[in-house]
């Protein structure tokens, strides 16, 4: 089997039209906020890691945040709070 698409093929490209194709930004409804902070409360600030606040966050499927997702919320979220 020869790679038709060349060297630089990869999936981020649709229909052989060359326009990228991105993931959607996720983005943190108000309710998915309330919940991550009330993980992150009940686990203590310092002490809370993502795979903790995903479960306690108790979201799943669609449009549920990634351990990625909360990573890097937790991380503006600590900012955030250290300014206070």
């Amino acid at each position: 089997a020869t790679d038709l698409d060349g060297p630089m093929s990869n999936s981020s490209t649709a229909g052989g039209d060359g326009r990228q194709v991105h993931k959607q930004r996720f983005v943190w409804t108000a309710d998915l906020h309330r919940r991550f902070e009330a993980a992150v409360n009940s686990l203590g600030i310092d002490h809370a890691k993502p795979q903790a606040i995903s479960q306690l966050m108790n979201c799943e499927g669609e449009g549920a945040p990634t351990r990625q997702n909360i990573k890097s919320h937790l991380q503006k979220y600590r900012l955030l709070m250290q300014k206070r």
